[in-house]
């Protein structure tokens, strides 16, 4: 069984997560215990503590991500519903899927279904990289963001980051 990451739960350090190839696991840290000793083997302390930063770091990012989302979401909608009028009838984008409704019964739940399919999510991305703006984009940052995404709310919002510079520079100036 090939561990492939670990990192601790929480400050305490005194649970650790890992994922081997087919699932993932709990172990509570006890350098004794034959389980943590596997994990130890490839993980030592300060790698499951920096694993534990990042992942903590992103679950912020991401937050933020989803909470500028919230706030912009009439605008974000707007982006969508402009962009999805302009989408030929037999594009890429649209082949395999039930067009056959009107932009009004675009909803949030439709948003998010298309993350949860990945060929439709897959698709969706390679079109939000087609953009203009997006490939006008000099900010590497937030295209590698855009590439991560793993949600179609995540890949919204980091597309708005795309779209609203001013708003990015005035928050980083503030800093």
């Amino acid at each position: 069984m090939k561990i492939i990451y670990a990192r601790f739960v929480d400050i305490s350090r005194d649970l650790i997560e890992y994922h081997t190839e087919d699932e993932v696991r709990m172990c509570t840290y006890n350098p004794e215990s034959e389980e943590c000793k596997r994990i130890l083997k490839d993980f030592d302390i300060q790698s499951l503590e920096k694993n534990y930063v990042d992942f903590s770091a992103d679950m912020a990012r991401q937050h933020e991500y989803f909470k500028k989302f919230q706030e912009n979401i009439g605008a974000i909608t707007a982006i969508i519903d402009k962009r999805w009028h302009d989408l030929p009838e037999h594009s890429e984008i649209t082949e395999g899927m039930n067009l056959n409704v009107e932009v009004k019964d675009i909803s949030i739940e439709n948003i998010i279904d298309i993350g949860n399919d990945e060929e439709k999510f897959f698709r969706f991305k390679l079109k939000a990289f087609e953009l203009p703006e997006v490939q006008a984009c000099s900010n590497n940052d937030i295209k590698s963001k855009m590439r991560k995404s793993s949600t179609s709310l995540e890949l919204l919002a980091n597309l708005y980051e795309v779209y609203c510079p001013l708003d990015n520079e005035q928050a980083e100036s503030q800093d």
